[in-house]
């Protein structure tokens, strides 16, 4: 590159593409750090990422052993703050004063644009070796605890589970077969919403077949797992696809506005439509198609399946998060106590 030229882009670039390491700093170079960075960062993020900047370099300023990182002859702000000069002992202290003036998610807030001034003054600007870098950066992690949250989703019982049911009784014949077998599957195989869409009419295995009523489910990760269905189920399922057909393909398909199956797989957002509306016609408090896999796992609790087999049913690998599903009520608490 001919040196001569260097005129015609800016000083940042000229070292970058030259190798040159600055040792004086120009108020404008400085600028273009800060406003370099904050053009990585969202808009709607500027204002509250330059205040942190600016506490930060506010608290350094009044440090008189600090006073040469800082451009002489500017206002001592985060565009004065040489950032790329900080060391281990300037984050160090910055962290420590952040924790000891603030909450811990406030400093996180607050020093994380610190670790990102930083990071582009090294990997973007090389204004800064690695060794410098990586030891300014280590202080520059404030961990936040985790706050307990109260759990969410609900548990539906016996009774709104049949009175969801009982608003296919009635309505237009095919949509309401339809919908009783989506809704008896979430009862009694606890699939996931996105698994229910994704089964076709091959996973499952009719009467008259040596596998009666069971049922292959895609789960996450394109986990496959084996459920059964019983009883009801099983006919809610078996009438369904009388009205289906046995055409290979999707197992649930649209109901057109003149109550005719359209060959098309249902969309997750149709059934969440449809248990909301029904669950509106039996009179019931909000739920959600996961709640109603919340209420697979509570029942069985209840019932005393032993946890890992509810694991195998949901298709979890860790019984942990099976166990989150409880939803159960604070009354088996109080019957629990002899």
């Amino acid at each position: 590159m001919d040196k001569n030229n260097l005129d015609i882009i800016s000083a940042q670039e000229a070292r970058i593409a030259l190798g040159v390491k600055r040792d004086k700093e120009t108020k404008e170079d400085q600028k273009d750090l800060v406003d370099l960075y904050l053009t990585d960062v969202h808009k709607e993020s500027h204002y509250t990422y330059e205040f942190s900047l600016n506490k930060v370099a506010k608290k350094l300023s009044t440090i008189a052993e600090f006073k040469d990182l800082f451009i002489e002859g500017m206002f001592p702000d985060a565009h004065a703050l040489k950032w790329y000069e900080l060391r281990n002992r300037h984050t160090t202290l910055i962290r420590k004063w952040l924790l000891e003036t603030s909450k811990p998610t406030s400093a996180h807030k607050d020093i994380a644009p610190v670790r990102g001034i930083l990071a582009k003054a090294y990997y973007d600007l090389s204004l800064m070796s690695a060794d410098d870098y990586n030891r300014a950066i280590r202080a520059c992690i404030i961990k936040v605890p985790k706050q307990p949250t109260a759990a969410t989703g609900r548990m539906l019982t016996e009774e709104e589970l049949d009175a969801l049911l009982a608003t296919c009784e009635k309505g237009n014949p095919s949509r309401a077969t339809r919908d009783k077998a989506i809704i008896s599957i979430f009862r009694q195989v606890g699939a996931r919403l996105a698994e229910v869409t994704k089964l076709d009419l091959a996973d499952y295995s009719p009467d008259f077949s040596p596998d009666a009523g069971r049922l292959i489910i895609c789960g996450k990760g394109s986990k496959l797992r084996t459920a059964y269905v019983k009883n009801g189920v099983r006919d809610a399922l078996n009438a369904w696809i009388k009205i289906r057909g046995n055409a290979d393909g999707p197992l649930f398909y649209n109901i057109l506005m003149q109550d005719e199956p359209f060959a098309r797989r249902i969309a997750p957002r149709t059934i969440y439509q449809m248990l909301l509306d029904r669950g509106n016609a039996a009179g019931l408090e909000h739920f959600t198609p996961h709640d109603l896999r919340r209420s697979f796992a509570s029942r069985l609790m209840d019932d005393g399946v032993d946890i890992v087999t509810i694991a195998d049913l949901m298709g979890h690998s860790d019984v942990a998060v099976t166990a989150g599903y409880s939803r159960r009520p604070e009354k088996r608490k109080i019957d629990a106590i002899k």
